[in-house]
Parts: structure tokens; C-alpha cells; sequence
């Protein structure tokens, strides 16, 4: 998902910016080619649909832009064709597929609609594994103008995956953080010189 305005980041397009030399959404979409069958970008404006596109990545405007993510995630989910669907904000650059797929094993033992992490006492739905079958819940909401993601979380069945179970599985808890602000992206950096080293 990469369809935000960035206002608090003072326009700057945050896809494009660089964590340890990388830009955010090229590591994020990397990432998810490791595990995902098909990747997709879903972007707020043909403007952005032209940045963000090439390098075999689908981008897809969303179809209601500028409302948020739960539209945005409508619009993801609609063009799912596989039983799971793993969603990252594309300013989220420790995105793991050692975490989506242990978050996929997980709800698919569960038989839940959604596994999304809950770490630092918040959950983090943008970072998180669908069901396909969440659509229809997602388009009620959107409709009723509840545009809150929480608000679609509470119509479905969710498994909230803790801090802690995610530290006993071996896995960085860290990958759920995101940029809003100057001084997250100086944050994010400094985090990413040492996650992204050989051997982290």
C-alpha cells in the first residue's frame, strides 16, 4: 500500500526514500516476491502509479483515493486470486516474510479471517495476513463511510499476534515499524544500518 498524501513528511513521496540504500518500497516489494505468488502496489493517483511503477511491480490506483487505508485495502483484496493475502504500508521497510509467514501458518491453523500483529500495545493491521473472504466486511464499512481500520477489525475474527509469540518464534518485532515523520525516517535509518546488516 503506498497510496498515502505524506503529509507529515512534508510531501515527500516515502516509497522512494532510501533505507540503508534501498528504497523503502523496492525493499518492501522484494520482500514480499520472496513469498508472494503476485505483488501488487496500490497507489492513491495515476501521478503516483507513474513513480512507483516499473520493475515487473503491478500498481493498481486505488478506487476511492484519499479516504485511507481501508479503501485502499479494499481495493489490494479485490485483486487477490490466491487463499491468503499478505498487506504491508509500503513505508514499513523492515517488512519480514519470515513474520508473514508465520503470521499465514498461524491463521490458516486458526481458521480466523485475519492475523495481525500486536506489538507495543497497538495492532498493526497494515502490516499484517488477509483472507480474501474479509472483503465483503471491508465493503460494508467503506459504504457506511467507518473508514477507521480498527472499525473493519472488529466486524471479523482476528488473530492478534503478540510480541512476545512472534520473540519465541525467532522473529524481530521491529518489522512492524513505519515512517510518518523527519524524525521516524532518521529513526527507521539508523535501525536499518543494523537490520540490514550481512549477518542481523
Amino acid at each position: 500500500m503506498a497510496g498515502g498524501q505524506s503529509r507529515r513528511m512534508n510531501g515527500v513521496m516515502k516509497a522512494h526514500l532510501p533505507v540503508a540504500g534501498i528504497a523503502m518500497i523496492d525493499r518492501v516489494s522484494a520482500e514480499m516476491n520472496g513469498i508472494c505468488g503476485k505483488v501488487h502496489a496500490v497507489v492513491g493517483t495515476e501521478a503516483q502509479q507513474r513513480a512507483i511503477g516499473g520493475g515487473g511491480l503491478s500498481v493498481v490506483v486505488e478506487s476511492e483515493p484519499g479516504r485511507g487505508p481501508l479503501p485502499a485495502l479494499q481495493t489490494g483484496l479485490s485483486l487477490v486470486r490466491t487463499p491468503l493475502a499478505w498487506v504491508s504500508a509500503c513505508d514499513m521497510p523492515l517488512a519480514s516474510s519470515k513474520a508473514a509467514a508465520y503470521m499465514a501458518e498461524m491463521l490458516v491453523r486458526s481458521g480466523r479471517m485475519a492475523a495481525v500483529p500486536f506489538v507495543g500495545g497497538r495492532l498493526h493491521p497494515l502490516q499484517a495476513v488477509y483472507r480474501p473472504e474479509c472483503l465483503p466486511f471491508i465493503r460494508k464499512c467503506v459504504s457506511a463511510g467507518e473508514l477507521r481500520m480498527n472499525a473493519f477489525l472488529e466486524t471479523v475474527d482476528v488473530l492478534q499476534i503478540t510480541e512476545n509469540v512472534l520473540e519465541e518464534a525467532g522473529i524481530d518485532a521491529r518489522f512492524v515499524i513505519n515512517v510518518n515523520r523527519p524524525e521516524e525516517y532518521e529513526q527507521i535509518c539508523r535501525i536499518g544500518n543494523e537490520f540490514f546488516q550481512p549477518n542481523a
